[in-house]
Formats: C-alpha cells, sequence, structure tokens
C-alpha cells in the first residue's frame, strides 16, 4: 500500500458487512490491496481480519431513524401560527409596535409586514383626502394669507391639517411674503 493510501485509509476493526465483502472479494481471486482499496481500509487490517481468523466484529448502533420529513414543518407551522396568534391578539389590544416586535423577536419591519399579510387594520390616524371646494380656497386665501391667521389657526377651523392648509396655498400661487407699505 502506498503511503497517500495509508493516510487516508481508516483504521481499526472492520464491521460485519466489511467482513462478509472481503471474504467475498478474496474467494474472488482479489488482491489483498485491491480489497483494502474497495473497502477504504488499510491493507493491514483487511489482512489481520481475514487471514488470522481473528476477525474482531464490532456491532455499529443502527443509524438513528429521523423523524418524517413532514413533522418538522408541522412543527414550524404550528409556531408560525401560534406567533401570528399572539400578533393578532397584540394588534388588536392597541400594544405599540416596538413592543410587538420585542415581545416575538422580530425587526418593526418584519411586524410591519405581518401585519399587512395578516389583513390587520393600520392604527393611527387615518389618511383624509380632501376634496378642496372654491368656498374654502377663498377661505385659506382669506384668512391665512389675507388675514395673517397661522396655518394651524386656519387648520383648526376647517378641520383640516396644518400642512394641508400650507399645501394648498402653495399650489393655488398664494404667497405670505407681505409688501411693506412705503414709509410716510
Amino acid at each position: 500500500m502506498s503511503a497517500g493510501n495509508f493516510a487516508t485509509a481508516r483504521r481499526g476493526s472492520l464491521t460485519t458487512l466489511e467482513i462478509n465483502e472481503a471474504e467475498a472479494l478474496r474467494a474472488k481471486g482479489w488482491s489483498w490491496q485491491n480489497i483494502a482499496r474497495n473497502l477504504g481500509r488499510c491493507e493491514s487490517d483487511v489482512k489481520m481480519a481475514l487471514d488470522s481468523g481473528r476477525a474482531v466484529v464490532v456491532r455499529l448502533p443502527p443509524p438513528p431513524v429521523p423523524p418524517p420529513a413532514n413533522a418538522q414543518s408541522d412543527r414550524e407551522m404550528r409556531r408560525l401560527a401560534e406567533r401570528n396568534r399572539r400578533l393578532t391578539a397584540m394588534w388588536k389590544d392597541g400594544v405599540a409596535l416596538d413592543a410587538i416586535a420585542e415581545a416575538l423577536s422580530l425587526s418593526r419591519e418584519r411586524v410591519k409586514q405581518l401585519r399587512v399579510s395578516l389583513g390587520l387594520e393600520p392604527r393611527g390616524k387615518p389618511r383624509v383626502y380632501v376634496t378642496w371646494t372654491p368656498k374654502m380656497d377663498e377661505q385659506v386665501r382669506r384668512e391665512y394669507i389675507v388675514g395673517g391667521k397661522s396655518a394651524a389657526m386656519v387648520a383648526h377651523e376647517m378641520g383640516l391639517s396644518r400642512c394641508a392648509v400650507i399645501g394648498r396655498a402653495h399650489r393655488l400661487g398664494y404667497s405670505r411674503a407681505i409688501a411693506s407699505e412705503p414709509s410716510a
């Protein structure tokens, strides 16, 4: 046996299967070297097991039986269903997004994604779309631009946000820059 084969060959007692296979190959006239190479074993171990009659049989325990392929996925499905149930309950109870993320060991973004995928309603102020009328435009011009009221005050009177009032004034081309009157 060459040094390269010896270095990679497994050493030690042969198993029953290996002994039976080695005996069958020896009966066919195979050389010790070829049998050892075929079994991936050291030539001296094969010779010792077959020639000396002192074959040492190693009983290996049967390999562990893996769980059925769907058992792990069933377990995972139950875990995910429980997580989704907890997220849904916490969301409906009004628990803060950060608290949900921490309790379930998720990121804020993942909680947001799951909220959408679970069909849970968004929380917070609903987005309001305003249909602007000429009367509302005139009120913005009269009170915000000419009257000098703050956008927050005008917005409060109209039931809108401050940004809605400022945005509408901008879109209409109004400016709050007050021209200074010439001094006398």
